[in-house]
């Protein structure tokens, strides 16, 4: 089973070296977190510097939905929110 770690940075728009930083990693180990098999400790690790949650990086029965990703542009800068990015901030904007 491949884990979709990759995917949930990409959508994040967290690079791998700026994962590997949080992580206090080298690039390299953090490109082998992501293509190797992590242990639940490190999926963990990876979750939380990440702010997401450890399933959100296995593939579920909803896989086959089409995603809804957004730019957004603030001061000439594009950011890539997906639909439920962009509810939870509006969510804390609420608060």
């Amino acid at each position: 089973m491949a884990l979709r770690i990759k995917e949930v940075l990409d959508n994040k728009g967290i690079t791998v070296i700026e994962l590997a930083n949080r992580l206090g990693v080298t690039r390299g180990a953090c490109y082998n977190y992501i293509n190797g098999n992590p242990t639940v400790d490190c999926l963990e690790k990876i979750a939380n510097a990440i702010n997401c949650d450890v399933r959100d990086f296995f593939p579920s029965k909803n896989d086959d939905k089409i995603s809804i990703e957004h730019i957004i542009v603030i001061d000439g800068v594009e950011y890539k929110l997906s639909q439920s990015e962009i509810i939870e901030l509006i969510k804390n904007k609420k608060k």
